[in-house]
């Protein structure tokens, strides 16, 4: 490497100079960025027992395509910062030295998105909630690697690109852009329906048992009391919850929809619990407490309550109706609790479930496993905050019917509403934090989707060059059908109300991405006139 010489002092522009100093102030937050949104929120337990095992257990951990593929989005603007930032280098260098240098930039960029991977797994052990694998660190080089193929790409065409969109720009005809608009509209509402219908429980495993107090694994204790489990294949009206807390005939409230039903607090001396209806296996206990049983559900680490088989009947019931009710009355032993510590869990290890209520400090945190939320159902998780700041009884109500969950916490009024919708879904693979408010991705995910079809009708209106009334006709029109379209639809398969502020939303990008690249579009024009006149002058 004797032959390279580094670009010497003052051989670099101010404006390159400048741009220098931004790639590396992006790589630096983009690493920032990274290790936020794995290790959020830096509650980190190094005193976990058997953390040894868990860190060699945990790093052969599958993820699902979906969660592989967010890996590797994840990393791909980091490997472009670090090319980019590396690219300045080759600034001065002849075409030998500059081939030597592209592979010094393929392997800083593999080190670094490797180092920064393998730091975010191996602290991710000590992060209670969290799973480390080998194949994230994988997928994490690949998008490093992705990022770099990009931006090597990306200096090759652009040139070439810039030249074709000017003598293409003016072979745009009407028709073209009318059918490229029908057609990205198509695809948007046909791309967010599918993702919204694969929000039931169809992949739910018929062979996890129901678990109170911890995982078959006994490595996510939850101490605390349960005095009270009903589970029905439907969601019920809020009418029908507000009786529940009234104390009236469950019986009628239920009808045949109840699957489970375990009246804990019975005293039992023996090592079981009954199921009332008969459809659900019994619980028994698991540790010391199997030996000498209390009569209530107090569930420590040293002993919880496990079914004797799997509850294959309530998971072919939810399977079929998609909805469901938990009825559950708990209460926390200590209110600084972590892992998530499992409150009730239908799972076989803590990387694979069904469904999992938990607390962490004082939170509860929800994992519902989806079509789309991945084997561990940790997209999203759904966190509701202070639930157990004391340890006095709560009753607490769970509903889940055409997408939306809605936690019931000791009162019709104070009810905490969820949509697991495409928006939660996609973000938070991109995203992967504990949420106690979905509603702050819909802005992300409406701006992939608006953004681009803002740009588009820009291109249109400035092919058209009408006037501001046409182009305020134009960009109505080309606005309001869309968003209309799109929210009836969502409308049509889910039971959520028409959201005015889903239409604000939607037309503020629509119209501020309008704006913008018609503003672009003028400055260019007006750069390629004043070129002409130059040209002609001459």
């Amino acid at each position: 490497m004797g032959d390279v010489k580094m670009p010497e002092k003052g051989s670099l522009s101010s404006g390159k100079r400048n741009l220098f100093f931004i790639t590396l102030g992006f790589i630096a937050t983009n690493s920032v960025f990274i290790l936020f949104v794995t290790l959020y929120p830096f509650r980190f337990s190094v005193n976990q027992s058997h953390w040894l095992q868990q860190l060699s257990g945990a790093l052969f951990q599958g993820g699902s395509p979906l969660d592989q593929v967010a890996n590797v989005v994840l990393f791909i603007p980091l490997g472009v910062g670090l090319t980019c930032f590396t690219h300045f280098f080759l600034a001065r260098a002849d075409h030998r030295v500059k081939l030597k240098w592209k592979v010094v930039q393929l392997v800083t960029v593999l080190l670094f998105s490797l180092s920064l991977s393998l730091t975010v797994e191996v602290l991710q052990v000590f992060l209670p909630g969290r799973t480390s694998s080998i194949s994230d660190v994988v997928t994490n080089t690949m998008g490093g690697v992705l990022g770099f193929s990009l931006f090597q790409i990306w200096t090759t065409i652009s040139p070439k690109l810039r030249v074709c969109i000017q003598t293409q720009w003016h072979q745009l005809s009407i028709q073209k852009m009318a059918l490229g608009f029908i057609a990205y509209v198509t695809l948007m509402i046909l791309a967010t329906t599918l993702l919204q219908g694969n929000v039931s429980l169809n992949n739910w495993e018929e062979t996890f048992p129901l678990l109170i107090g911890n995982e078959q694994t006994g490595d996510r204790p939850w101490s605390g009391s349960v005095t009270q489990l009903e589970i029905a294949d439907k969601a019920i009206a809020p009418a029908s919850v507000a009786k529940i807390f009234a104390g009236e005939d469950r019986s009628k409230i239920w009808g045949d929809s109840l699957v489970a039903d375990y009246p804990l607090i019975t005293p039992s001396n023996q090592r079981t619990f009954p199921e009332s209806t008969g459809q659900s296996p019994v619980f028994r206990w698991r540790g010391e407490r199997e030996i000498n049983p209390p009569q209530a559900a107090i569930v420590s680490p040293q002993g919880w309550l496990e079914t004797k088989q799997p509850m294959q009947r309530l998971t072919q019931r939810l399977q079929a109706t998609s909805q469901f009710t938990i009825n559950l009355v708990a209460s926390t032993g200590n209110t600084n609790q972590a892992g998530p510590a499992r409150i009730l869990s239908v799972s076989r290890d803590p990387y694979h479930r069904n469904l999992t209520l938990g607390q962490d400090g004082q939170d509860l945190v929800i994992r519902l496993r989806t079509s789309l939320s991945g084997q561990n159902g940790t997209y999203p998780t759904i966190l509701i905050q202070r639930v157990f700041a004391d340890t006095t009884p709560h009753h607490l109500v769970l509903t889940y019917g055409q997408s939306v969950l809605k936690v019931y916490i000791d009162s019709l009024k104070s009810v905490h509403r969820f949509e697991i919708t495409p928006a939660s879904i996609v973000m938070s693979y991109v995203f992967p934090l504990m949420l106690h408010n979905l509603q702050g991705f819909r802005l992300v995910y409406y701006g992939l989707i608006y953004i681009p079809l803002g740009c588009l009708l820009a291109i249109i209106a400035s092919r058209l060059r009408g006037g501001l009334r046409f182009q305020l006709f134009l960009f109505l029109g080309g606005a309001i059908l869309p968003v209309l379209l799109l929210e009836l639809t969502l409308w049509s398969i889910t039971d959520r109300p028409l959201q005015s502020d889903i239409f604000l939303i939607s037309f503020g990008l629509l119209l501020s991405t309008f704006v913008v690249c018609q503003a672009i579009f003028k400055n260019l024009l007006r750069r390629k006139l004043k070129t002409l006149a130059l040209v002609a002058n001459r």
